[in-house]
């Protein structure tokens, strides 16, 4: 599986939007141990969904674990079926991908 560039380069990309997006959160999040809006309606102009810092750290932790666990199994599967590992990788990119717009949308609120 290592001489495969394409599952290689999707995992890196993963990994490189779960960084972006730890990076976004730590610098554009706020430090305090206030609610982070997570949700607002523009419509009614009110707050939909309140947490604290650590639902969001929380949610980035299970995405990492999520994208570990996506590698084992390609790489377990990879022998016997080249095009579930490519799935598994281009779908945990996928994930991650929507994971960092996520992250963007939050930090913008906040």
């Amino acid at each position: 599986m290592r001489q495969d560039k394409t599952i290689v380069y999707t995992f890196s990309l993963s990994l490189s939007f779960i960084v972006i997006g730890g990076v976004i959160a730590f610098l554009g999040l706020p430090t305090g141990s206030g609610d982070l809006i997570l949700r607002f309606d523009n419509f009614h102009n009110e707050v939909i969904w309140t947490g604290s810092i650590a639902i969001y750290y929380g949610i980035l932790g299970t995405v990492l674990a999520i994208s570990v666990i996506n590698l084992v199994l390609a790489k377990y599967v990879y022998d016997k079926e080249k095009f579930l590992s490519y799935v598994l990788a281009v779908g945990n990119t996928a994930i991650t991908l929507l994971f960092l717009i996520a992250t963007g949308a939050i930090a913008l609120i906040n």
